[in-house]
């Protein structure tokens, strides 16, 4: 009977161990990535709408105040980056809940800023235009500034000097 208590005793001391080392473990990931069980238990309990209001103003912030679309080679990765969320999260919000995709999103911003160099007569070219709205070719500009506008660029400039 001695001998199996003795016995008993190290196979509970060698799983108390291993259930130790295994929680180390664990433990040593989930703070490598940042993820805690708070996060998991946050994310669960969240209101998908309320994420998408708050991914929507991080967005515009973006857009508006610091002006990333300015970038030509901007991708949804830098974006996501600047306002710490992921490529997947943000491209289901333009796609599902905006029915439009980053470049388009992007190149929306990029027209506004072209209509506004066009209408403050401070450029030499078209190209001009394109490249200070952050447009990372002249044909990508025609291409969106004509489907976000009904008009082409010389036709928005023709029209803009008459009002």
């Amino acid at each position: 009977m001695h001998q199996f208590s003795f016995n008993f005793v190290h196979f509970m001391l060698g799983m108390t161990l291993m259930l130790l080392i295994v929680m180390s473990i664990r433990l040593y990931y989930r703070k490598r990535n940042n993820l805690s069980e708070r996060h998991f238990v946050e994310k669960k309990l969240r209101n998908p709408q309320t994420d998408y209001t708050a991914l929507e103003a991080s967005l515009l912030r973006c857009m508006n105040d610091e002006r990333l679309f300015l970038n030509p080679k901007l991708s949804i990765k830098d974006v996501a980056f600047q306002i710490k969320s992921n490529r997947t999260y943000i491209s289901t919000y333009l796609n599902k809940h905006l029915k439009t995709t980053f470049p388009e999103y992007v190149n929306n911003f990029r027209v506004k800023e072209a209509c506004n160099i066009l209408n403050s007569h401070e450029y030499s070219s078209l190209e001009e235009v394109a490249e200070k709205a952050g447009f990372n070719s002249s044909s990508t500009f025609y291409r969106a500034f004509s489907k976000a506008m009904n008009m082409t660029p010389l036709q928005y400039k023709a029209k803009s000097q008459l009002l």
